[in-house]
């Protein structure tokens, strides 16, 4: 019974978020991915884990999230500057939390 409760709690979130997968970049989507210069090569991979997450786009902050710059990273590797990815990779994300939450 519960991998049947895990996917319907996977459709269910893919039904949400459904409706996002083909818009635009928007808002801090420009700092953190157009034009953040660190997740377009991995010659900055040190930077990922020593400056905070707005640092490659030039901006200040105080966001020391790694693990995001890498993946923005790798997804950057795979479709560039194309939405979609960044899109599907947070859609199954958010699934992932509400499976554990559901498993917690």
């Amino acid at each position: 019974m519960t991998k049947k409760n895990e996917l319907i709690l996977f459709l269910i979130v893919l039904f949400v978020y459904i409706n996002s997968i083909f818009n635009p970049f928007i808002f801090d989507d420009y700092y953190l991915i157009i034009n953040n210069s660190f997740i377009k090569n991995f010659k900055f991979f040190k930077k990922y884990f020593t400056t905070n997450l707005f640092a490659g786009g030039g901006e200040k902050g105080l966001f020391y999230r790694p693990l995001q710059t890498l993946i923005y990273a790798f997804i950057y590797k795979i479709s560039g500057f194309i939405p979609v990815g960044y899109h599907l990779i947070n859609i199954f994300f958010h699934s992932g939390c509400a499976i554990l939450i559901y498993l917690l």
